[in-house]
């Protein structure tokens, strides 16, 4: 464990699934009192997946690992984690240094982007000028986005401001999954 390691894992959510206990308590109760049904499930899973990836990874059980959650992000004392959900699909990143994941559904994201007229306005909103020069086709904006949102959950602080997540940073790495 003394080289760098980053695990991911990714995962269709099964149809027939079923939220059940999950530990810490606090998370279980979180997802428990989550009113979405479909926001409920992912959550469920993406720490169901969690559970698996720290046992695969790290050799370690939930119950062995202390976690706690400040301005929402979770956290644990014995490595570092990334969650993301999507339409349907969940993504984990584990790690022994800081990482970040996120999983977006292609169809849903691209749905309605057209780059004739592109939205130019949400892309200054959303990007350095050296990464608004770099976008094309709505598919660059998603692996921007995705980029962007990773960047942050590895390295950010505070609130998202997508514009002040500058993309050329840090190496990032994008992967297409195909579930």
């Amino acid at each position: 464990l003394n080289r760098p390691l980053l695990d991911v894992y990714v995962m269709e959510i099964p149809r027939d699934m079923e939220v059940s206990c999950l530990y810490p308590p606090q998370r279980d109760l979180q997802i428990r009192q989550t009113a979405d049904p479909e926001a409920r499930l992912e959550r469920y899973a993406v720490w169901k997946l969690l559970e698996k990836a720290a046992w695969r990874t790290f050799n370690l059980k939930m119950e062995d690992i202390r976690f706690s959650q400040e301005k929402g992000k979770w956290t644990c004392d014995k490595f570092s984690f990334s969650l993301s959900h999507s339409r349907g699909a969940v993504a984990v990143a584990v790690s022994n240094g800081s990482c970040g994941v996120d999983l977006e559904n292609r169809d849903h994201f691209l749905a309605g982007r057209d780059m004739e007229p592109f939205p130019r306005h949400f892309l200054q909103r959303m990007c350095t000028p050296r990464e608004r020069a770099l976008v094309r086709e709505p598919r660059d904006l998603m692996d921007l986005w995705t980029k962007k949102e990773c960047l942050f959950k590895g390295y950010g602080s505070g609130g998202f401001f997508s514009r002040k997540t500058d993309t050329f940073a840090r190496k990032t790495e994008t992967r297409s999954v195909t579930l």
